[in-house]
């Protein structure tokens, strides 16, 4: 499945938006919790978002809807990566 640059523009939107209300969140009940951003220069992500030629999500998933846009063990290793870092 390919999707148009508007949706590719809405998707990037979307996955900012989630983000930036994540990391609100989590500077609520800080000092309890830590926000370690995937988005942050350098991070294991870069060049590997949805829609690049090797990307750490999943795409669309018919079969096993709850698995679409999910990270993939790629991304899964990117994310561990990022937490140990953040430790």
């Amino acid at each position: 499945m390919t999707f148009t640059a508007n949706e590719m523009t809405t998707g990037r939107n979307l996955t900012t938006a989630l983000d930036e209300e994540i990391q609100d969140t989590v500077g609520i009940l800080r000092p309890r919790l830590h926000y370690v951003d995937p988005l942050a220069a350098g991070s294991p992500f870069t060049g590997h978002e949805l829609c690049t030629d090797n990307p750490y999500f999943n795409g669309v998933d018919v079969v096993n809807k709850e698995y679409s846009f999910h990270p993939n063990a790629l991304g899964q290793n990117a994310y561990r990566q990022l937490l140990l870092s953040a430790m």
